[in-house]
């Protein structure tokens, strides 16, 4: 269900766990107009939140947990 004219978009998705985002279930998860993250936690610094920040992902970005 979406709410386009209050910004509000109602999803119930399943998240890459790359993304680091929180695990537990949270309803249908509740998406702000600019994409920030509802619950009481910030987003996670990650290519996802900056996406969904409307921020450009650097090419060539390293991830933390890439060590292979």
């Amino acid at each position: 269900m979406t709410a386009p004219a209050c910004g509000l978009h109602f999803v119930d998705s399943l998240y890459d766990p790359a993304w680091g985002l929180p695990s537990e279930p949270l309803g249908p998860n509740l998406l702000a107009f600019l994409g920030e993250w509802t619950g009481e936690r910030p987003l996670p610094d990650c290519p996802w939140a900056e996406f969904r920040r409307g921020q450009p992902v650097a090419d060539g970005r390293v991830e933390e947990n890439d060590h292979a």
